[in-house]
């Protein structure tokens, strides 16, 4: 293949990945499209070559564990003999999982052009959305779960991570130009958290900036005080636009809430997820090992209300508990939580080992491509404790691409050398 052809079609790749990230960040109902036609590229790889491409490593496991969620997931709706279910919005994102190997293989074949400087320039120029989104939000203003807000807790948890990660990206990037991209796109993309009002990203902040700070102190000191910097100025950017800013407002919400709760009144927005809680944790504790299978929790919610266990008002459908880790365990037992949460805790053990090696060895691109992959983690555990999560095609979507991704470049024999802009 002649070098133009290459990077003709490295620059392909990156623009429909680029389109996918933003898409899924987006909530772009037709997100799916684009991971397809990610897939259909491995599988025109795939099919192409005599020599078929081997997974190794991490990238292997992580696959395997994939697949098995998938057949898990597909075979207790089998089992229950739900068979409409197969065809539903929410067994999508466990469908699509059947795609892992071709998504792997089409990484791994551009393993070498798709270093980790392309990673961070490609999650970089993805979170410029978020500068727009944010934009046109402080233009009209919409009130929350309307117009531009219509899915606050999603958009603004899209846009803190794409915003923790470009933090991250900043550290790594070698180019003053996309360093500068990084920078905005992270003040971008935790700006949209604080516009949507959805408090349950925020902890992601004070997370990411631990593990972040940690990190950097281990391996880069003058890194260490960019850091800093950025985090002094990120807090003073809040205090100038404390203001026009709902977190004072949440907070206190937050707080009154909590309190009318244990004094007997459940009616408000948290009052009603304790409440779902509670209803799930019942749900779990009769049937733990197994669950009531998909989209069970308004029946379970109306049978525990009508026996005066759980406090909700009639009819209503609440669709899921906002609280990925209980909707696991009511739908899906502890079998399939355990099953289900394997795919997230396999690959954040690997990136810590990982880390460790890199930060001992000093390899920076290393160092910061885990780090990239930690951090998305922990965002996405942090985020499951307030909505749906990995349950929801959107942001599950996005993870499975940028963790085979990420994984991909761990099993490059020449890691050690410093790859090119």
């Amino acid at each position: 293949m002649s070098f133009f052809a290459e990077r003709a079609q490295h620059f392909v790749l990156f623009l429909l990945l680029l389109i996918f990230f933003i898409s899924s960040a987006t909530l772009f109902k037709q997100v799916d499209i684009f991971l397809y036609l990610i897939a259909l590229w491995g599988m025109i790889i795939h099919f192409r070559f005599k020599e078929k491409i081997a997974l190794e490593g991490a990238l292997k496991v992580q696959s395997h564990l994939f697949f098995t969620v998938f057949f898990f997931i597909t075979i207790s709706i089998m089992l229950r003999e739900e068979f409409l279910i197969l065809f539903e919005y929410r067994y999508q994102n466990f469908r699509d999982l059947v795609l892992v190997y071709f998504i792997s293989a089409l990484f791994v074949h551009y393993r070498f052009s798709f270093n980790p400087q392309v990673i961070f320039k490609l999650i970089s120029a993805a979170a410029l959305y978020a500068l727009v989104y944010s934009i046109l939000i402080v233009i009209e203003q919409p009130y929350r779960g309307i117009g531009l807000l219509e899915t606050p807790i999603t958009r603004g948890n899209m846009g803190m991570l794409l915003g923790v990660l470009s933090l991250v990206a900043y550290l790594g990037l070698k180019q003053n130009l996309w360093r500068y991209v990084a920078l905005v796109g992270a003040v971008s993309g935790i700006a949209l958290s604080f516009l949507s009002g959805s408090r349950g990203g925020w902890a992601t902040v004070l997370i990411t900036f631990i593990t972040v700070l940690y990190v950097v102190y281990q391996t880069d000191r003058k890194k260490f005080k960019e850091a800093l910097v950025f985090t002094f100025l990120l807090l003073i950017l809040v205090a100038l636009f404390w203001k026009e800013l709902p977190i004072e407002q949440r907070v206190l919400q937050t707080i009154d809430s909590i309190q009318a709760y244990f004094n007997g009144n459940s009616y408000s927005s948290l009052g009603f997820r304790f409440e779902m809680w509670k209803a799930t944790w019942l749900a779990f504790c009769e049937k733990p090992f197994w669950g009531w299978g998909f989209n069970s929790f308004d029946k379970i919610f109306e049978m525990y209300r009508l026996e005066g266990r759980v406090t909700g008002i009639a009819g209503h459908s609440w669709g899921h508990p906002h609280n990925d880790y209980m909707l696991l365990l009511s739908e899906k037992g502890l079998i399939g939580f355990v099953v289900v949460l394997s795919v997230l805790i396999y690959p954040l053990v690997y990136l810590f080992k990982q880390l460790a090696d890199a930060i001992g060895a000093q390899v920076m691109d290393k160092v910061y491509l885990a780090l990239l992959g930690i951090v998305l983690i922990e965002a996405l555990f942090e985020f499951m404790l307030s909505d749906q999560t990995i349950t929801m095609k959107f942001q599950f979507h996005f993870y499975v691409v940028l963790i085979l991704m990420i994984l991909s470049q761990f099993s490059k024999a020449d890691f050690n050398k410093e790859d090119k802009d």
